[in-house]
């Protein structure tokens, strides 16, 4: 199973009236719209016939779909689409985005732990102060959550600093 963090739901002005977005830690992850009125049908790669409905894409997982009206659900379901209420589409998507952004920090934290056991003496830049940082204090502030690491993605290796 999967424990999923706090989720806390609230209206944004700024966002289109079927706009929502997902946050982890107060960082803007993944934004898609949603049609509370309709069925998401996700195109399964062996769909036969055509559905009626405004083509868009799993948000989730990036599938081809399209948002269709309840009366034509029985119709999709007999192509091969699946069929998906709006608020389970929400769902998926979020926790979707939790495993990518767990995956992320537990391979980032391999990468860290696989480079020092090889006698490397890991260390971080800040940018900010210009300083090394020893990767067991960044490894701690992370565990702790009193840092967080914004573009863990784009973190390819970690910095090797010997004698620093």
């Amino acid at each position: 199973g999967l424990v999923m963090p706090k989720v806390r739901i609230r209206d944004n002005m700024r966002l289109g009236q079927n706009e929502y977005r997902i946050k982890i830690a107060d960082m803007p992850i993944a934004q898609a719209e949603i049609e509370p009125t309709q069925l998401l049908a996700i195109d399964s790669g062996a769909t036969t016939g055509r559905v009626d409905g405004t083509p868009t894409k799993d948000p989730a997982f990036g599938a081809d779909a399209l948002w269709i009206q309840h009366a034509v659900q029985d119709q999709a379901e007999m192509c091969g689409y699946t069929v998906v209420e709006p608020g389970a589409v929400l769902a998926t998507h979020g926790e979707s985005q939790v495993v990518a952004d767990r995956l992320t920090y537990s391979r980032l934290a391999e990468r860290i732990i696989a480079s020092a056991l090889e006698g490397n003496r890991v260390t971080f830049f800040d940018a900010e102060t210009g300083r090394h940082i020893p990767a067991e204090r960044v490894i701690l502030d992370l565990v702790t959550g009193r840092w967080r690491i914004e573009q863990a993605g784009q973190i390819t290796t970690p910095l090797n600093a010997p004698g620093r």
